[in-house]
């Protein structure tokens, strides 16, 4: 038996390794630290709150209620104080408009992405995540400003503290803010710990860890359409199905929260399960108690966190980042999220 002391010790480290971005982080310019679950808000209030110059911000919806006002608020206050704020929202969902508009009338720089109207023959999904501060860090993954995304759902988010990925980032902001329907002329940012893509960079990247895994690919996803013969999902997965023959523990797992808006990701998720359960490869729902809107793949001693879902638009067509992290400490904290869904814990 440990002695208290040894057991106070390992409490006290553990909940430290658990905090979100804090001045401690903040420190070292190539901090990456795993933001799952509940953990999100507290490390973007703390992110807006300690802004000094500008915020940049992309989301695929905004739905201004419960913890989605308490971002709200610590928006609001940034503007007060001098920051510079300037928030881009997908024109997909329509209750998105009108909380455009109302911050709008607050004096904040917030405009929909508007490649062409909803639902025309071009319009393109502005999907991406993110949240960037003064050039410094941010947070890129799955969350949505909704309050069941906040509050509840199975979410993954990565952070991080480096200046030049920052800057990178922000150019990708920059480009969407002028013209969300072009596609971003930007190269990948590339380091020891951590890599940042953009857009089409998802594919290539993903394709190249899996042609190279040696011992796990772990993937968790809230959505999964196969498409047809030849579709990128496909390539993927056959990527997976080769990784498997060769020795390689493949497992996925898919959200199974169903309901009336969701009806049609379910349908193309059993049908992936389908497909790929022939390939040889093992696939989980989640609980149908909760949704598991995470994006996360653990391939080897790499971990990629971001929004995108595999189908012909989340891997061709929209806008998204994704962030390829190398850190032993973050993956360690996507493989065991991973683990503990796959042997039927209900949350991250």
């Amino acid at each position: 038996m440990r002695n208290p002391l040894f057991r106070l010790i390992l409490t006290i480290w553990g909940s430290a390794a658990g905090l979100m971005f804090t001045g401690s982080a903040a420190a070292d310019s190539n901090a990456i630290q795993a933001v799952l679950g509940r953990e999100y808000l507290p490390a973007v209030l703390e992110m807006i709150g300690a802004a000094k110059n500008s915020v940049r911000i992309i989301q695929y919806e905004y739905v201004s209620y419960g913890a989605v006002r308490r971002i709200e608020d610590a928006i609001l206050a940034a503007a007060r104080r001098g920051v510079d704020v300037r928030v881009l929202i997908d024109d997909t969902v329509r209750a998105s408009r009108r909380n455009v508009e109302r911050l709008a009338e607050k004096g904040i720089a917030i405009k929909l992405d508007e490649t062409r109207e909803y639902g025309e023959p071009g319009d393109k999904t502005t999907h991406a995540k993110m949240i960037w501060v003064d050039d410094q860090r941010f947070i890129v993954g799955s969350t949505n400003f909704s309050d069941k995304s906040i509050s509840d759902n199975n979410e993954a988010n990565v952070c991080l503290a480096d200046p030049a990925a920052a800057k990178q980032v922000r150019a990708y902001f920059d480009r969407l803010w002028k013209n969300a329907a072009d596609e971003p002329d930007l190269e990948p940012f590339r380091s020891a710990e951590a890599d940042v893509l953009f857009n089409r960079q998802y594919l290539r990247a993903v394709k190249r860890l899996f042609q190279t895994a040696q011992t796990r690919i772990y993937v968790v996803l809230y959505g999964i359409n196969v498409g047809p013969p030849g579709s990128a999902a496909r390539d993927l997965i056959g990527e997976m199905e080769r990784a498997k023959k060769r020795g390689v523990d493949v497992k996925v797992l898919l959200d199974k929260s169903g309901g009336t808006f969701a009806e049609k990701t379910l349908k193309f998720n059993r049908e992936a399960q389908v497909y790929m359960e022939k390939a040889g490869i093992a696939v989980k729902f989640d609980s149908d108690e909760v949704i598991t809107h995470a994006k996360v793949l653990v391939v080897d001693g790499a971990a990629v966190v971001g929004g995108t879902n595999w189908g012909h638009g989340p891997l061709n067509l929209y806008n998204d980042i994704n962030v390829v992290v190398r850190r032993p400490e973050a993956v360690a904290r996507y493989a065991e999220a991973f683990l503990a869904l796959w042997s039927g814990a209900r949350r991250f």
